[in-house]
Parts: structure tokens; C-alpha cells; sequence
């Protein structure tokens, strides 16, 4: 067989066991029927001759057959290649809170929350740019309920929990800011299950978060009742900043055991 007929077939076996176009070198074996470093080194071979891109050692993404070699083709879709690279992982954050209409900001990274051992918090894969952000609780993250995202499942953060992960650590949506329009916004649509909420932020066990939520309930959505009269029990000693990413000064919330660093105002959010 001519070697570029004998590469295609090789890419063809190749495909139908990649996961989001990612191959690794255990895939390329059990598919090509062949040892280990047999595969190894074909999958050299086919990154050698363009018709591979080598994302990190031992792994590798399939450029589109009809492509041909040298050629990117279209961008992947971010979600499945980080659910492939980062597993056990979700989405989460800014990138979960656009999915969901809760904001209109977009950002270029897709942001990832992993239980994986990651060595740097922001990677550029294939071209596509990834906020890490890494968590101890395993269970947790793979018991995030999964989406069909074309031919693939990614576990995605529900709404309640991007608010709620966005109430414990701000820079996971984007900042403080951020969290209070995406809470507002939560609220205006009335897509936020409080219930929920409540035992998402009991598992997140960030008693910052709930703080952040009496202060913020109180101050700018009095009305909600729901929401305050699930503080009481869950309030945890210790005094944070509201704005964690702002210097602790400001007048200190005795109610809330928080340093009120930065001033919200009900005139600029309200249900």
C-alpha cells in the first residue's frame, strides 16, 4: 500500500477512537492493533508528515481528513477538547454564566474547573485559550450533570452553581462586578433556583459565600426573603473582604463579618 494511502488508513482507524479529535498513544494502539511503541512512533510519523498536531507528549489532534496536511481546517470546539484534556473537569465561570445567558461579556478563554493535577492556570492549546482553575473535591466535579455539545458529553456547571462558585472565589466569572450582574441577572429571570442554590453553596463549604450573598441580598434585593432567611445557619466566624481581589478597608459589616472594600449600590441593580 502507497505510504499516503497507508497514512490515511491509519487516520481513518485513528478518528473513530479519537475523543474531540485528541488521540493519545494507548488510543492509536488499541485501534491500529499494534504495541505501544509501535503506535508511538507512527503517531511521530503522521505529526512529522502535517497530518498531526502534538498538543502535549503522548498526545495528539487530528487534523480534518478533508483538510488535508498543514491545514488547521476550522477551530475545534473548546469544551470537548478541555473536557478530554482536564477529565475529570466542567465548565464553569464566565464561560458557564454566558452559556446561560446570565451575561453578556465575553471572554476568551473558556474557563475550566479540574480536579486534576494542572501545573499552570492558563494553557493556549490548538489556539484556543483555557482559564484553569482547580478544585480537591473529585466527586464534586464528576457528579456535574453533563450536555450534549455536538458528538460530545461536557459536564457543565448548572446555574446555581456558577453563582455560587462565583460567590465564593469573584474571579472565576470575571470579578466582583461580574457576580453582582450575573446574580442580578439570575434573579430578574428568575431562573435561580434558591433551593438549590442554597445546597450548592453548603457543598462549595465557603462560608465567604454565603456572607457575600446576606450582604448582597440584603443591600440590594431586601425583598427576597428567600434568600436571607437561608443565611442564618450556614454563617461561619472569620471576617473576609467583599472584594477579595481589593485591599481590606472600607467599614467593617458586623452583621456579615465583612470589610466593605467596595460600594454597591441599589440603583444600579435591582429585580
Amino acid at each position: 500500500m502507497p505510504a499516503t494511502s497507508s497514512r490515511k488508513h491509519d487516520l481513518s482507524l485513528l478518528s473513530r477512537s479519537a475523543r474531540a479529535g485528541l488521540v493519545t498513544v494507548a488510543d492509536a494502539a488499541k485501534a491500529l492493533h499494534i504495541s505501544n511503541h509501535e503506535a508511538a512512533t507512527r503517531l511521530a510519523r503522521l505529526h512529522k508528515a502535517g497530518w498531526l498536531l502534538r498538543v502535549k507528549r503522548g498526545t495528539y489532534f487530528i487534523r480534518p481528513l478533508e483538510a488535508g496536511p498543514h491545514d488547521m481546517g476550522s477551530a475545534p470546539d473548546p469544551w470537548p477538547i478541555a473536557s478530554a484534556l482536564f477529565d475529570p473537569c466542567y465548565i464553569g465561570g464566565w464561560t458557564a454564566a454566558h452559556h446561560w445567558g446570565l451575561t453578556d461579556q465575553l471572554f476568551r478563554s473558556t474557563f475550566v474547573v479540574t480536579s486534576a493535577h494542572i501545573r499552570k492556570r492558563s494553557l493556549t492549546i490548538l489556539e484556543l485559550d483555557f482559564r484553569l482553575a482547580r478544585v480537591d473535591d473529585r466527586s464534586r466535579v464528576t457528579a456535574t450533570p453533563a450536555i450534549w455539545r455536538g458528538t460530545q458529553r461536557v459536564r457543565l456547571s448548572s446555574i446555581e452553581r456558577t453563582v455560587a462558585d462565583g460567590l465564593a472565589t469573584p474571579s472565576w466569572v470575571g470579578g466582583f462586578r461580574h457576580l453582582v450582574d450575573i446574580l442580578n441577572s439570575a434573579l430578574n429571570t428568575g431562573s435561580l433556583d434558591v433551593r438549590r442554590l442554597s445546597n450548592e453553596l453548603v457543598a462549595n463549604k465557603s462560608g465567604a459565600a454565603f456572607k457575600r450573598l446576606g450582604y448582597l441580598a440584603e443591600t440590594l434585593w431586601p425583598q427576597r426573603s428567600d434568600i436571607l432567611t437561608m443565611m442564618g445557619p450556614h454563617l461561619t466566624s472569620g471576617v473576609v473582604r467583599l472584594d477579595p481581589n481589593l485591599p481590606k478597608r472600607g467599614r467593617l459589616s458586623t452583621r456579615w463579618l465583612l470589610w466593605i472594600n467596595t460600594t454597591v449600590s441599589g440603583s444600579d441593580w435591582s429585580t
